[in-house]
């Protein structure tokens, strides 16, 4: 056994050379002091700003929400015409019997009721709140710039009871190039759910799908309804459309007319055939 543990013992060897030796021994010439400046190199050029990246998912310090755009209804418009406001293919609202529309109405009492003046007056009011000018469209596009962002949460717009509406996302780089995304679903309803969709270009949902209204209880829609965006690069710009898909047996009445409004209570079954906004919410993880 001590024979073995002092087989253990090193023993010393010759001292090696230095790396000034060997810089000398490659046809290098000068001094020590010389040598140790030759290992510092000429400054270089400033690089990129670069981000932390930890996988799948990136740090960020801060969200902010984006001021998204809103319909505007004829006493918010130059013209007094309805702006993005759709409707479905072959309903009144996107042909000519949506002209001469009035959301203007007489109470019992002979108040008016609908126009852009006042919530009641007693006198005809020279606007009213829905007056169309033009037949509707059935798309709009809300079109979003310097988003900047690789993470991206999209609260969808509830559904309409009466007919579909898709909602396409697209997210686009300083290019206009399409970026792909990969998006997580959650939502809660009775209790919490995640789905989850694979990366693509564009993403298209159905809004009574999503995010579906309810008629019997509140709240009327999911109260926690998110859409989580995961992009392979950062955003520049962000496209929303929103397209009212026609109803496979629309009632052959007040599908194709628009029916006036109501004196009684200032609605117009025509109504149901009309998106007149989209309530939504763009988080930008900065």
């Amino acid at each position: 056994m001590q024979q073995f543990l002092a087989s253990l013992e090193a023993i010393d060897g010759n001292d090696g050379d230095s790396a000034y030796d060997i810089w000398i021994a490659a046809g290098n010439t000068g001094t020590e002091q010389e040598f140790l400046n030759s290992l510092k190199g000429e400054k270089g050029d400033p690089g990129v700003d670069g981000f932390i990246n930890t996988g799948s998912s990136m740090y960020f310090t801060e969200i902010e929400e984006t001021q998204i755009l809103l319909s505007k209804t004829s006493c918010e418009t130059l013209d007094n015409d309805v702006d993005g406001m759709i409707s479905p293919p072959g309903s009144g609202w996107t042909t000519n019997a949506a002209l001469g529309f009035s959301s203007c109405w007489t109470t019992p009492n002979g108040s008016y009721r609908g126009g852009c003046e006042s919530s009641q007056q007693w006198t005809a009011p020279l606007n009213c709140r829905i007056e169309p000018k033009t037949p509707l469209t059935s798309s709009v596009e809300h079109f979003y710039e310097n988003i900047n962002s690789s993470k991206i949460v999209i609260t969808p717009p509830a559904g309409n009871q009466s007919f579909e509406i898709s909602m396409k996302i697209e997210f686009m780089n300083a290019n206009g190039d399409l970026i792909s995304s990969f998006v997580e679903h959650s939502y809660v309803e009775s209790y919490s759910v995640t789905k989850y969709f694979s990366s693509q270009a564009s993403h298209e949902f159905l809004l009574n799908t999503i995010n579906p209204r309810y008629s019997t209880s509140y709240p009327y829609y999911r109260p926690i309804n998110e859409l989580i965006f995961q992009l392979s690069e950062n955003a520049v710009n962000l496209k929303i459309t929103y397209e009212a898909i026609a109803p496979e047996n629309p009632p052959s009445d007040f599908y194709v007319l628009v029916a006036p409004t109501y004196n009684s209570s200032g609605g117009s079954i025509s109504y149901n055939w009309l998106q007149q906004e989209f309530d939504y919410k763009i988080f930008v993880w900065r």
